[in-house]
């Protein structure tokens, strides 16, 4: 990405949002989900669609310390199940998500991609060693321009889409909402 902050923030502000309806997919590490995440008051209900996590430790389009972003993927392949099941690795739950984000930032228009310097390479390479990743900087400007409530980006691991969701942003952008699918109601979750 060779674009400026401030000339990233002036590129964000010409790029309509488009609207994306569901259904995806969250992985969740089950250890997460009962009783709650982290921190959590004891006794608390599962949240299954808690983006405190890529808060806390950091995730591709999430620095460290910044902001809540829930993670949704199109589909298995690229939510990467398969590669997620291990005798070494905790286990985790599969959460199907419904729901209509109204101001995605849609990172798969290569016209998008253009008018904010950035590639598909770019947004799929390693980010975990980088003191500051481009998608770090493309996320942190989305997220402050206040126009967006998610980003949708090609997947890193598959043929599908990711979609970083800035979760306190949704109440923003009615109708925006995400929610849970569990009919027997143990795992059921809204946002907003």
């Amino acid at each position: 990405m060779t674009l400026r902050q401030e000339d990233l923030r002036a590129a964000l502000g010409s790029i309509p949002a488009v609207a994306i309806d569901g259904p995806w997919l969250r992985a969740v590490d089950a250890r997460l989900l009962l009783p709650g995440p982290s921190g959590s008051p004891e006794g608390s209900t599962p949240r299954p669609l808690w983006g405190g996590g890529a808060r806390v430790h950091g995730a591709r389009y999430t620095p460290k310390g910044s902001f809540d972003t829930l993670y949704l993927a199109s589909d298995l392949e690229t939510l990467g199940a398969g590669q997620q099941v291990s005798p070494s690795k905790d286990p985790f739950t599969v959460v199907h998500v419904r729901g209509r984000l109204t101001h995605a930032l849609d990172l798969r228009d290569p016209a998008v991609r253009d008018a904010l310097a950035t590639t598909r390479e770019e947004l799929a390479a390693t980010w975990r060693f980088e003191p500051s990743p481009p998608t770090h900087r493309l996320a942190a400007a989305a997220h402050g321009s206040k126009r967006f409530c998610s980003l949708v980006a090609p997947s890193a691991r598959g043929r599908g889409f990711v979609l970083a969701v800035f979760t306190e942003r949704l109440g923003l952008f009615p109708p925006s909402f995400l929610e849970s699918v569990d009919g027997a109601g143990v795992l059921a979750s809204r946002l907003p």
